[in-house]
């Protein structure tokens, strides 16, 4: 029989070969397809897809070497050398001073990361939620026109937004309140060359949180213009702008915690 049918037994292993590479051709182009999006799939609004983070040369016209600087802890040593040094330096000095207010003793990013790969990385979780910076930047905006300096209880519908596309597991209790502190938090991506409120300039004297009462999840630390029916901006600006919610610091929004608070959880 296997002399009668050798055709047949050696032709089985060619057309194993052959379903073979056709699997891994589909896999590929399967591959090829979810990658796709990185390249077209528009998610915020001045980096505007995803990649475009890996080619930043600067933000704000700020250079990306001045940004990454400013980003990483500044603790209290750090900003005594930086006083040091604008004390000892005429000709730096009002830049030194400027650097000061544009750092952080927690940092917007940890000590092992750096504001672009924050940014890749919080990208890759909002695509995986099927939603974008924009969107989310837009639930903050609107949840927060509605906070005081007193808790505030609200009943919110994402479903009432505009062009919403995140799932609504009925409207969501949620509490919301603002501290406003003693001086400004100046953005990490400010310009001193350009105008006050020019691009991405800004600073803001509030830090407010949202809570969902039902699933007692919350955001803790969202920097804001205190008091405003209209833009709010502060770290909500980034996420819309670049979809950066800060690396993993104390004070990252993070985004999956906006989800959940917005929608009820992703259960």
């Amino acid at each position: 029989i296997n002399a009668e049918y050798g055709g047949i037994s050696r032709g089985m292993p060619r057309m194993a070969s052959h379903c073979v590479s056709t699997l891994l051709t589909a896999a590929a182009a399967m591959a090829a397809s979810a990658q796709h999006w990185k390249s077209t799939e528009v998610m915020a609004k001045t980096i505007r897809v995803f990649d475009e983070i890996g080619t930043l040369t600067a933000i704000n016209g700020v250079p990306m070497a001045s940004i990454e600087r400013r980003a990483q802890p500044c603790d209290y040593d750090c900003t005594q050398k930086l006083f040091h040094d604008a004390q000892v330096s005429k000709e730096h000095a009002s830049a030194l001073y400027d650097e000061i207010m544009l750092t952080s003793f927690t940092g917007f990013v940890s000590s092992h990361e750096t504001v672009q790969s924050a940014i890749q990385d919080s990208w890759l979780d909002v695509h995986a939620l099927n939603t974008t910076h924009i969107e989310l930047a837009a639930h903050l905006s609107a949840i927060l026109r509605h906070a005081k300096f007193a808790p505030t209880d609200l009943l919110y519908d994402a479903r009432a937004l505009p062009h919403n596309t995140l799932p609504q597991h009925g409207t969501q209790a949620l509490q919301t309140w603002c501290e406003q502190s003693n001086g400004f938090q100046v953005s990490l991506f400010y310009n001193q060359d350009r105008a006050p409120n020019e691009g991405m300039n800004d600073q803001w004297m509030c830090t407010c949180q949202i809570k969902n009462v039902h699933t007692n999840t919350s955001l803790t630390s969202i920097g804001a213009h205190c008091g405003v029916e209209g833009d709010v901006k502060g770290t909500i600006k980034w996420i819309e702008e670049l979809g950066f919610y800060e690396g993993h610091v104390e004070y990252r929004i993070d985004p999956k915690v906006i989800y959940d608070v917005i929608v009820g959880g992703r259960g």
